[in-house]
């Protein structure tokens, strides 16, 4: 059995992490990608996710900045909706 809390505490506490690498607004803002409505995915958009997803990472995710569905098998899809610094 997936234990689901603990893997979402310890996200929690990697997306803690990366707040604290990205302190102000130069760090977060630079784009690193188009989303799939084709705005912005800045850095404080997509850190926080890939921290997310690694804990993830034999479950299918879905995230509206990411322009496809990670397809990784199982059951269930975890959806990951990053900050919006905006």
């Amino acid at each position: 059995m997936i234990d689901w809390l603990a893997r979402c505490r310890a996200a929690v506490r990697d997306v803690e992490g990366v707040l604290r690498e990205l302190p102000g607004r130069a760090e977060r803002e630079p784009v690193r990608r188009r989303g799939e409505g084709g705005d912005d995915t800045t850095e404080i958009d997509a850190s926080p996710e890939e921290a997310v997803l690694r804990h993830f990472s034999r479950t299918s995710a879905s995230s509206p900045r990411r322009s496809a569905s990670l397809r990784r098998g199982g059951a269930h899809v975890v959806v990951v909706d990053p900050i919006d610094a905006r």
